[in-house]
């Protein structure tokens, strides 16, 4: 409800302050030519360098995802890498084009997998590199939890599709 206020005070600020005033807008490409051409007439004619950064290819996110696991510590067979599981997770957390996040968030699901299965098993019970190793059961634990997610969602988006059709107005907030 503020956005338009929060632009007007931009636009004079970048016209009083241009001599000392760099403003730098981020996020998704997309995003930002919809924000820019919709946000008011001044805006788009004020920012005309863009730096398009591409979307991390499959291969650097799973560069990143070994750099999380060596930086923690942690082991995980290489032949795990190229099961069809977790490529699909890999690609369910990536879905949203979030990249290295992405990333981020299917690691610390894969951590809290393995956590808890080392706890249940009694950590005293396993050896320093059984604690350090995430296993096959770890990654379908995760992938049956993020398929679960994915009927939740998709069950919520039909909800949210039908009430919409049906004039009920819906309201929610990101994470």
């Amino acid at each position: 409800s503020f956005a338009p206020e929060a632009v007007a005070q931009l636009l004079k600020d970048m016209e009083d302050n241009r001599s000392n005033l760099i403003v730098i807008l981020a996020g998704y490409t997309a995003e930002m030519h919809k924000f820019i051409d919709q946000a008011n007439e001044g805006l788009r004619s004020r920012f005309n360098n863009w730096i398009d950064f591409p979307d991390y290819s499959d291969e650097d996110k799973l560069e990143i995802f070994k750099l999380m696991c060596d930086k923690q510590g942690l082991i995980i067979d290489p032949k795990y890498f190229k099961t069809k599981v977790f490529q699909w997770n890999m690609k369910f957390y990536g879905r949203d084009h979030a990249n290295a996040r992405s990333v981020r968030n299917y690691f610390e699901a894969l951590v809290q997998a393995q956590s808890s299965r080392t706890v249940d098993a009694g950590l005293s019970n396993l050896s320093n590199t059984q604690l350090q190793t995430i296993t096959a059961d770890d990654i379908k634990t995760v992938n049956v939890n993020a398929v679960k997610q994915f009927k939740a969602e998709k069950a919520q988006y039909a909800k949210a599709e039908n009430d919409k059709k049906a004039g009920k107005v819906h309201y929610s907030m990101g994470q």
